[in-house]
């Protein structure tokens, strides 16, 4: 089951112990966190399943919202 977290989709995943413990070693080796790793592994998965204009597009939409959630963060500070 996903939730909404604010634009974003929240998935819960679990994992075996071992292959848990090799993704946080690889993780550590990166000097990035192991659900940072696991966005870029499922982000590229999916550049590869979809080719690069369905994905481009997606990527591009999900920038603008991005780029538009940072407005609103500042436009709601200046009005505080």
């Amino acid at each position: 089951m996903t939730k909404r977290h604010g634009n974003k989709v929240h998935y819960q995943v679990l994992l075996d112990p071992h292959r848990a413990e090799l993704l946080e070693q690889m993780a550590e080796q990166q000097g990035a966190r192991p659900s940072w790793l696991l966005r870029d592994v499922a982000y590229n998965a999916l550049r590869l399943a979809y080719g690069g204009a369905a994905y481009g597009l997606a990527e591009a939409e999900d920038m603008e919202l991005r780029k538009q959630s940072i407005r609103n963060q500042v436009s709601g500070r200046t009005r505080a």
